[in-house]
C-alpha cells in the first residue's frame, strides 16, 4: 500500500494534422523544435512518484481563451503598425471558468488527488519552470500540507540565505544539504 510520495506535474504539446476542426482542443501551439507553429493540444499531467513506483494520476487538456488569443493577435499587428498604446484596444478580461490557465488546472488536479486520497501523505510538489509563480507554489504547499513546493531553478536566480541574498550557484557550492529520510 502506498503511504508516501511525492507529486510531479508538467506539461507536453502533442503534434496533430494540420486540419484539426474535428479535435477537442486543438490550436495553434509553438513546437519548441522547429520555432515554427503547429496545430496540436497541450497536456498537463500528474504523476504520483514513491520509492517503489511511479504512477500517473491526472491530465487535463489545455484550452486558450480565444478572445484573448485573437485580442493577442491584434494587438501584435497594431503595435508592428507603430499604433500607441493608448490607442489599441484593452485586453478584454480572461474567462477562466471556461479557459483554465495551465496553472489552474494543475492545481486543481492536486486537489483533486489530495482529496481522493487522503491516506497519501505527499512529501513534495515538483513542477517545471511555468509553474514557479508564487501563487501556484502558496497555494500547492497549502493543498498538500507540504512546504517543499519545487519549481526549476535557475543558475543566476537570487535566494535568501542567512538575511543576505545570495546566488542559486553560490548557495550550492557553500552548501551541501540536508539529507532527509524517504
Amino acid at each position: 500500500m502506498i503511504k508516501l510520495g511525492s507529486l510531479m506535474l508538467d506539461d507536453t504539446d502533442k503534434k496533430r494534422a494540420k486540419k484539426t476542426s474535428r479535435i477537442p482542443g486543438a490550436h495553434k501551439i509553438k513546437d519548441k523544435a522547429s520555432g515554427n507553429y503547429i496545430n496540436g493540444q497541450q497536456l498537463v499531467f500528474l504523476v504520483l512518484v514513491t520509492d517503489t513506483i511511479t504512477v500517473p494520476v491526472g491530465f487535463r487538456f489545455y484550452v486558450p481563451d480565444p478572445k484573448l488569443s485573437a485580442w493577442r493577435k491584434q494587438n501584435k499587428k497594431l503595435k508592428d503598425q507603430g499604433v500607441a498604446k493608448r490607442l489599441r484596444p484593452c485586453a478584454p478580461a480572461p474567462d477562466y471558468k471556461k479557459h483554465p490557465t495551465l496553472q489552474m488546472l494543475g492545481l486543481e488536479m492536486i486537489q483533486q488527488f489530495t482529496e481522493q486520497f487522503p491516506n497519501i501523505t505527499i512529501k513534495s510538489v515538483l513542477a517545471n519552470a511555468l509553474y514557479g509563480i508564487r501563487s501556484f507554489m502558496d497555494q500547492a504547499a497549502a493543498i498538500t500540507g507540504q512546504n517543499q513546493v519545487v519549481s526549476q531553478l535557475r543558475a543566476n536566480q537570487k535566494v535568501l540565505s542567512k538575511n543576505s541574498s545570495v546566488s542559486l550557484r553560490d548557495y550550492f557550492l557553500r552548501s551541501q544539504g540536508v539529507e532527509q529520510p524517504w
